[in-house]
């Protein structure tokens, strides 16, 4: 391999798809690969980017129109059309998504292998996340504000990347916890897409759902004693601050995104499904999904087909298929309804977590010894 290029990394994901691409960024420079390596990554997660030791520039990508797009010198442009200023360009865009062993591989090695880099020879495979002296000051001071000290409040994570990877009994939980553990206090994190999913505010219990930048809520949980999350990217934070956490798995293994990890305890389900994993990102069930195609007609699955994945309003689509009005009210909401009971079916793998064997794997955290 060529020493000292420029390098493109390119991933338009979240923050889990984020961190496995930060031990990337770190083998290619202490390779010798790369002298300077530019990230160019979706707005809302750029954050995740700064003050990165092995990164020299951040790109904070915008979908314009199906374009990937930054803001250059000269405005807004596709990222494409920088491409030739770069010796080697890294464009992680899909790779997990459309790499059959995406889902049945650890992430961080096929980040290391589509860089041409052998995972068996990366010796610390930890993502990367820094936090500066101000944010860890902030931090600080928010935990004594709220009356607890650094070290003591716990972090749960109450949001997976989709429904199926989101755990369903956080209040009960919360309930169970509070009566082990009274003097243990919480901060939960997530975004406003999994309020239903969190539980209730409390004197010893404090929501941060979206209400604080990116980076002031990761520096909160890195003060955090302990950390309780689903497979989202808080979990690889976490790992990176080395704050001590379990990490429920449901429709992927816990073996794919923490193996490498020394932080993380990684807790996968436990239901028997003959499809486990079946590594679904949809928010029900495919077992379920299977299910309900078998009740719906063709006529039924081809309302929902233009409803859902055309986007149409049901007038144009009554108007489309020529049904009389009347016929296609009954069926349209039957169709509707169906859906609506089947996303609201908790799948099995979700439901293995229960809240007694949950509470019995974070029994070994430090926060709560």
């Amino acid at each position: 391999m060529k020493p000292n290029q420029r390098v493109l990394i390119l991933r338009y994901g979240g923050i889990g798809d984020m961190m496995p691409l930060t031990v990337v960024a770190r083998a290619l420079k202490e390779r010798g690969w790369a002298s300077h390596i530019t990230v160019g990554c979706r707005d809302a997660v750029a954050g995740v980017w700064e003050h990165n030791p092995d990164v020299d520039a951040v790109w904070p990508i915008v979908r314009m129109a199906g374009l990937d797009c930054f803001a250059s010198q000269n405005g807004w442009q596709p990222v494409t059309a920088s491409f030739a200023d770069f010796d080697w360009v890294l464009d992680y865009k899909n790779t997990i998504e459309n790499n059959v062993f995406g889902d049945h591989a650890n992430w961080t090695d096929v980040a290391l292998g589509y860089a041409r880099i052998d995972p068996q020879t990366v010796t610390d495979k930890r993502p990367v996340y820094r936090v500066t002296d101000t944010e860890r000051i902030a931090a600080l001071s928010q935990v004594v504000a709220d009356g607890w000290t650094p070290g003591q409040p716990m972090a749960w994570i109450v949001g997976g990347s989709s429904m199926l990877r989101t755990w369903r009994e956080w209040t009960a939980f919360a309930e169970a916890f509070h009566a082990k553990y009274p003097t243990t206090p919480v901060y939960v994190f997530g975004d406003k897409r999994h309020v239903g999913n969190a539980p209730p505010e409390t004197d010893w219990c404090k929501h941060h759902l979206d209400d604080l930048p990116l980076r002031s809520a990761l520096a909160l949980l890195g003060q955090c004693g302990g950390c309780l999350s689903m497979d989202s990217g808080f979990l690889h934070i976490a790992e990176a601050l080395g704050v001590p956490t379990v990490g429920l798995f449901t429709t992927v293994r816990g073996w794919t995104r923490a193996a490498h990890y020394a932080s993380v305890t990684a807790v996968d389900e436990t239901s028997g499904c003959p499809d486990a994993p079946c590594c679904c990102l949809d928010t029900y069930c495919p077992l379920s999904k299977q299910q309900l195609d078998e009740r719906l007609t063709p006529k039924q699955k081809h309302i929902w087909e233009l409803a859902y994945h055309g986007g149409q309003q049901p007038e144009a689509i009554q108007a489309q298929m020529q049904i009389h009005p009347p016929t296609f009210l009954a069926e349209f909401n039957y169709v509707v309804r169906q859906h609506e009971e089947t996303t609201g079916t908790v799948p099995a793998c979700v439901a293995s977590h229960t809240v007694q064997s949950v509470l019995e794997q974070i029994g070994g955290l430090p926060c709560l010894s």
